[in-house]
C-alpha cells in the first residue's frame, strides 16, 4: 500500500507542478468578458487524472473515514439507487458554501460503497471556474463537465451594458446563448444515459456560510419529462474546512464532515407544488419552486441542528410572501 500511494503522489507533485504553470497563464485571461473561443458543450473527463484524484483521496480518507465522516438519509440513498436503476434521472441539489462541497459527495459515495453513483456524476460548471480559475479550471478535467455562464457574469455584463456599447452588448449575449444553449441540451442527453447531475441552487459559494435566495432560472436546465428527480443535500463543516476566497486550513483537514441526503422527489410535483402556492400568493410559479427547492435543504440542515445556517429560510415560504387580495366584481 505504501508503494501504491508514493507512486500516486510522485505523479500527483508532477501534475501540480504543470499546473501552477498553466495558473500563471490562466491568471492573465480576461475574467469578466466572452471571447469567440470560450468552451461549450460537453467534455469528457480525463481518465487517467480521475484516477489520480480519486486514489489520492481515497488512499488519505479511508483510515479516518468512518470516524469524521457521517452520511445520514442512508435509506433515501437506497432508494436513490433504485430510482436510477429503474431509468429515472437523478439531479443532487446541495447548499453550497466551500469549494470541499464540489467532490464531497462522490467521496461519501464512495467510501460508503456506492460506487456506481460515485463514477457516474455529471457536472455543470460556471466559467469562472471552467476556464479562468488559476487552479480549478485545470483540476475540474478530472471530472465529466459542460460550461456554464453563470448568474454573476451574466449580471455583470448585464449592468456594465452602457459601458459596453451596443455592439459590445450584442455580442456578450450572443455569446451567453452559444454556451447555455448547448447546456442545456447536454444535461438533457447526460440524464438520459445514466449520468447524475450536481447542482447548487445559489449558484456560487456564499461567503458567509448561510443559505441564500436560489437561481429562478434552475430547474429551466433540466428537461421536463416526467423522469426527473431532485435530491436535497445539505453539506456541514466544509466552510469550517475551506471558507471561500480563502486558503484550505490544513489544520480542519480531518475536521468532522456531515452530508445529509433528503428524500427524492420529482421535478414535477415540486413545480406543481410553486405553481399552487403562486395563486395564493406573489411570487412567481418558477421561484416558488426553486425557493421551495432550498427550504427542503434547510429542513435538513434543521434535521442536525444547524438552525443557524439557514437564515430566512427558517421562516415558511407561506410566511414571507404576502397573500393575494382576493377581489370581487361588481354585480
Amino acid at each position: 500500500m505504501s508503494a501504491v500511494f508514493l507512486v500516486i503522489a510522485a505523479i500527483a507533485a508532477l501534475y501540480l507542478a504543470r499546473c501552477l504553470v498553466i495558473a500563471r497563464q490562466a491568471s492573465r485571461r480576461p475574467k469578466k468578458l466572452l471571447t469567440e473561443h470560450e468552451p461549450s458543450g460537453y467534455y469528457k473527463a480525463n481518465w487517467l487524472k480521475w484516477q489520480v484524484f480519486k486514489w489520492l483521496f481515497l488512499t488519505l480518507l479511508w483510515p479516518v473515514h468512518k470516524r469524521i465522516y457521517s452520511l445520514i438519509g442512508q435509506e433515501n440513498v437506497e432508494r436513490i439507487s433504485d430510482l436510477h436503476r429503474r431509468g429515472y434521472q437523478i439531479c443532487f441539489m446541495s447548499n453550497h458554501d466551500s469549494s470541499v462541497n464540489v467532490w464531497m459527495p462522490q467521496a461519501f459515495f464512495w467510501l460508503k460503497g456506492y460506487h456506481f453513483l460515485a463514477e457516474n456524476f455529471h457536472y455543470l460548471i460556471g466559467l469562472q471556474f471552467f476556464n479562468r480559475h488559476p487552479f480549478f479550471w485545470w483540476g475540474i478535467r478530472a471530472v465529466p463537465r459542460t460550461p456554464l455562464v453563470p448568474p454573476t457574469m451574466v449580471n455583470w455584463i448585464l449592468d456594465n451594458r452602457q459601458d459596453l456599447g451596443l455592439q459590445v452588448f450584442k455580442e456578450q449575449h450572443a455569446r451567453i446563448n452559444a454556451i447555455n444553449g448547448p447546456a442545456k441540451v447536454v444535461v438533457a442527453e447526460k440524464l438520459e444515459q445514466g449520468l447524475c447531475l450536481l447542482l447548487y441552487p445559489q449558484g456560487t459559494r456564499q461567503r458567509q456560510g448561510l443559505l441564500s435566495s436560489p437561481n429562478e432560472l434552475l430547474l429551466d436546465l433540466l428537461p421536463s419529462n416526467g423522469k426527473v428527480v431532485l435530491v436535497p443535500v445539505f453539506q456541514s463543516g466544509g466552510y469550517e474546512m475551506w471558507r471561500p476566497e480563502t486558503k484550505p486550513n490544513p489544520l480542519k483537514f480531518w475536521h468532522k464532515i456531515t452530508l445529509v441526503i433528503g428524500e427524492p422527489e420529482f421535478m414535477e410535483d415540486l413545480q406543481k407544488e410553486g405553481l399552487a402556492i403562486s395563486k395564493t400568493h406573489q411570487i412567481m410559479p418558477r421561484k416558488a419552486s426553486v425557493i421551495l427547492l432550498m427550504e427542503r435543504i434547510a429542513a435538513l440542515a434543521r434535521s442536525i441542528g444547524q438552525e443557524k445556517v439557514c437564515g430566512e429560510f427558517n421562516v415558511p415560504l407561506t410566511e414571507r410572501f404576502p397573500k393575494k387580495e382576493l377581489t370581487t366584481s361588481a354585480v
